[in-house]
């Protein structure tokens, strides 16, 4: 580390390939953890809907109304993920 009195500056050497290929592989493993973790959210989410439906808080037509939005949520966030986790790997592959 080098202190030029209000920074310090730390040099970082460069990527190796073993290194990429071990940060790819991290990185898709947190890309699924967040896949699973929102498809635990969605299964959540549709059981709070149907207890609603069951106790005749929302009528069937606004269940598979909420079922339908969920679902674009879903795509939308998935997409998201996906689009993080190739940019990201694009970033570490570049050399």
């Amino acid at each position: 580390p080098v202190n030029d009195g209000k920074l310090i500056r730390v040099i970082l050497p460069s990527l190796t390939t073993e290194r990429r290929r071990e940060l790819t592989k991290v990185l898709h493993e947190k890309l699924e953890n967040a896949r699973v973790s929102l498809r635990k959210v969605r299964q959540e989410v549709r059981e709070f809907i149907e207890a609603e439906e069951e106790s005749k808080s929302i009528s069937e037509d606004v269940k598979f109304k909420l079922f339908e939005d969920l679902e674009e949520k879903v795509k939308e966030y998935n997409s998201k993920i996906k689009d993080i986790g190739d940019n990201k790997e694009a970033e570490i592959n570049t050399i």
